[in-house]
């Protein structure tokens, strides 16, 4: 079932669209769903998480491929392209850098 159109009053998605192969499809539907003027918060990575990619580096090489095929990463200029496209209005896009450590791996 198709969530209802112009319904909802916000909307957000934490580590989600990463996940998303067709982000303008995954845009679209949210866009859809909101109540005209509302907003849509969105939060994620634009890179693969440094303990999956040194856990990436010690894989077999045909893993390490599937691997990094399962998540869609795109720079904030794509996501802020998309959002456009639909219909929002980019009000603010923050990048944070996150720097990690795992030297035991």
């Amino acid at each position: 079932d198709e969530f209802p159109e112009d319904n909802y009053d916000a909307g957000y998605s934490n580590y989600v669209f990463h996940w998303v192969k067709d982000k303008e499809v995954a845009f679209n539907n949210v866009y859809r769903n909101l109540k005209t003027g509302c907003r849509f918060g969105l939060a994620y990575p634009e890179i693969l998480h440094p303990i999956l990619r040194q856990l990436c580096e010690l894989m077999d090489p045909k893993h390490e491929k599937i691997v990094k095929e399962r998540f869609a990463f795109e720079p904030r200029s794509v996501y802020e392209r998309i959002a456009e496209s639909v219909g929002f209005t980019v009000e603010w896009i923050k990048v944070l850098s996150r720097e990690h450590s795992f030297p035991n791996i």
